[in-house]
């Protein structure tokens, strides 16, 4: 079996509801949330020194909802959790974008 990113996130990924934080825009999508453990400093800055915190989660997603252009501080929101956007980027292989990438903080 010879998957996409996109195709396994829309397989296997649970829906979310985003919002974006200045125009009230409400967006469903699939992707997965799950604790966040760095193995490097990739995604934290100096003001992020809790990289232990059970607080910190990783959101993958559909890359045709663009969380990467949403402002800090939209809410994520699935199966009963909330979080707020930390951070996020676009994952390409050339030009093409593969999947979103985001850093979530568990309200």
């Amino acid at each position: 079996m010879n998957m996409s990113a996109n195709e396994l996130i829309e397989r296997y990924g649970h829906e979310v509801t985003i919002t974006n934080s200045v125009d009230s825009k409400v967006h469903k999508v699939k992707a997965f949330i799950q604790p966040f453990r760095p193995n490097s400093e990739t995604y934290l800055t100096d003001t992020d020194n809790n990289t232990n915190d059970d607080g910190i989660y990783l959101y993958i997603g559909d890359p045709t909802v663009r969380l990467d252009a949403y402002p800090i501080g939209s809410q994520i929101q699935d199966e009963g959790n909330n979080y707020i956007l930390k951070k996020a980027d676009a994952v390409k292989i050339s030009e093409n974008i593969i999947y979103i990438r985001a850093i979530l903080h568990k309200n």
